[in-house]
């Protein structure tokens, strides 16, 4: 049976952070060690509420047994000697904020995506603290994103992939997390993790575009992640 596209969430633990202490405390969690198609040197935690009302079901008196029920789960993944977050559901406000890295969505999509095959990018402006999202309906560059690079911030991009990086994955967005569409089983989930992680570096850029690097110059100041 062929492998169908999934979505992932990936987040990057800082340097001594893993299942151990990236947890927020009382997160609820169950670690499942039973789960058969786990990859190598991973972790398995998962959220399992009971049912309960929604506060709109009192609200408008409605009659049928609507109940809500929060599941999920997060994969701790070992690559490169550094630990990967996989979160399925919302469950990523169980992360400790302190535990991952914020730029690190943005930084692999910085240096994977096709410069002039942009979908959208979320935008701020710290002097008004303004944010603006622009999307269009066809890939295009910064420029047609209304980027202004010397007032703007980009916090958020999305867009295809260079060839180069299609038989990882097809189409990214970076923010503090890295969301992306994988043909993968879980046993094979190390490689484009690796390939992640070795993404992190701004220095694999070659030759960059002139939009791209008015994109360095926008004051995102990537540090080298440690």
């Amino acid at each position: 049976m062929p492998v169908k596209t999934r979505s992932f969430t990936l987040f990057l633990l800082k340097d001594g952070y893993n299942a151990e202490n990236a947890l927020e405390d009382e997160h609820g969690l169950l670690e499942d060690t039973q789960a058969s198609d786990l990859p190598a040197n991973s972790r398995l935690f998962i959220l399992d509420t009971m049912g309960r009302p929604p506060w709109w079901r009192g609200y408008l008196g409605v009659s049928l047994n609507v109940m809500q029920a929060q599941k999920g789960a997060i994969l701790f993944l070992e690559a490169s000697g550094r630990v990967f977050a996989l979160t399925f559901g919302n469950v990523s406000y169980k992360l400790r904020d302190y535990a991952y890295h914020y730029d690190f969505g943005l930084r692999v999509t910085l240096n994977s995506l096709d410069p002039g095959a942009l979908k959208s990018a979320d935008m701020v402006e710290p002097g008004a603290a303004r944010r603006k999202r622009t999307q269009v309906a066809i890939s295009t560059d910064l420029t047609f994103l209304d980027f202004d690079g010397d007032s703007e911030i980009i916090k958020s991009l999305t867009g295809q992939v260079k060839d180069e990086h299609k038989d990882l994955f097809s189409r990214a967005t970076g923010a503090a997390s890295l969301k992306v569409g994988l043909k993968k089983n879980p046993g094979n989930l190390l490689r484009p993790a690796k390939a992640y992680w070795k993404s992190t570096k701004v220095t694999s850029i070659k030759k960059p575009s002139r939009t791209f690097k008015k994109f360095l110059r926008s004051k995102i100041r990537l540090r080298s992640i440690g």
